[in-house]
């Protein structure tokens, strides 16, 4: 049995402006984590609670929790602690109720392992959702993906990949250095963007993945995808993204559930 833990983190102002990214946390470098509980703490104290920003040294901190309440709270696994909360003032709604909202406050509730964040007095909302993942050694797969950071309004992210899963680490790393991303090098749009990102499942979860299965299919589509960039090479710098966000979107759409899923199964049994 391997151990995981992937970090799915989802940060904006609202709807339209929001980002959605996952990784796994690593130990010593190896993404097989024997010592979740302390994995997961070493991570809330250097990303969560990284206070090396300048900005901190001007916030009145009402609190910040100790490094034995926060172990506490993981292992325990019960209740919420607010992990720091800053800059607070009250506020009245104008029914007459009164609450406390915070210029930046973090909240861990240790049961479901999850860290809210709330940043200019609520205006932006900043979430991890923590999972420790444990998958029978021969089940393990990696895939390399490409995340579309929010490719259209209201779409927080679309990831693609475009080669079959693999089942090393070593392997994956390899497939991530020598994938090209599909970001505009002078974009307009400050949101047409995308990162390089490792996805770890059983094989049988990417055997009943819709979105494994039409990605696999859109392999299959890339003659098309190209013809696309090609038809539009004025705007060669713009169009990879368009594609991969609104066209490769369009062709993953139009298969049957028959018609992957038989896919699928044959493609898993090469890739195993």
């Amino acid at each position: 049995m391997k151990t995981f833990v992937r970090i799915d983190g989802i940060c904006g102002q609202d709807w339209h402006d929001t980002y959605e990214k996952t990784n796994y946390l690593r130990e010593n470098g190896s993404l097989e984590i024997s010592n979740p509980i302390e994995v997961i703490y070493n991570y809330i104290k250097d990303t969560v609670m990284n206070f090396s920003a300048g900005y901190f040294k001007s916030m009145d901190f009402e609190c910040i929790a100790t490094d034995e309440a926060i172990k506490e709270a993981l292992v325990s696994r019960k209740g919420e602690l607010t992990l720091y909360a800053a800059n607070g003032e009250e506020y009245t709604y104008a029914n007459g109720e009164t609450v406390r909202i915070y210029e930046q406050r973090y909240v861990l509730n240790a049961e479901t392992l999850e860290v809210h964040g709330e940043i200019l007095h609520g205006q932006i909302t900043d979430n991890f959702y923590i999972s420790i993942m444990e998958i029978e050694d021969d089940a393990v797969r990696y895939l390399a993906v490409e995340n579309f950071l929010c490719p259209n309004k209201g779409v927080p992210s679309v990831q693609r990949f475009y080669s079959l899963p693999v089942k090393t680490q070593a392997e994956v790393e390899k497939l991530l250095d020598e994938m090209v991303l599909h970001t505009p090098k002078n974009s307009k749009n400050v949101w047409a963007e995308s990162a390089k990102e490792i996805v770890i499942d059983n094989v049988d979860n990417l055997l009943s993945s819709s979105w494994y299965a039409r990605n696999i299919i859109a392999l299959k589509e890339s003659e098309v995808c190209k013809e696309f960039i090609n038809k539009y090479a004025d705007d060669s710098e713009e169009v990879p993204f368009a594609m991969y966000a609104e066209k490769h979107t369009e062709l993953l759409k139009e298969k049957a559930d028959a018609v992957w899923k038989a896919h699928v199964d044959q493609t898993l049994k090469k890739a195993s």
